[in-house]
């Protein structure tokens, strides 16, 4: 059932990418969660110009807006990365296994 894939691809897309988001601001030595933020740069490029002004008003300016704004770009990002991988991954499983049955059968 492919609405079921997409959904568990969702999940575990965003689970990994908020655990992968701790491990970063947990190791700061290396310098490791600027690596992470670093796609939402150019993910604000693209929304940044779809985001509504009633919107951004109601957020308000200033440095809690920015810090929302890019973490939930990271986080769509990295969650769209990972369920991506996530979803290939289970559709080439599904694939390999009806070709064993289909091989199986002969």
């Amino acid at each position: 059932m492919p609405g079921m894939r997409i959904l568990v691809s969702t999940l575990f897309g965003a689970a990994t990418a908020i655990l992968l988001g701790a491990v970063t601001f947990i190791f700061p030595r290396f310098d490791l969660f600027s690596l992470y933020t670093m796609p939402s740069q150019w993910l604000l490029s693209i929304l940044g110009p779809l985001i509504p002004e009633q919107l951004r008003a109601w957020f308000g300016d200033g440095p809690p807006a920015g810090v929302g704004l890019i973490l939930t770009c990271t986080l769509l990002f990295w969650t769209l990365a990972f369920g991506a991988l996530h979803f290939a991954f289970l559709t080439l499983e599904k694939l390999a296994h009806k070709h064993r049955l289909r091989a199986e059968h002969k």
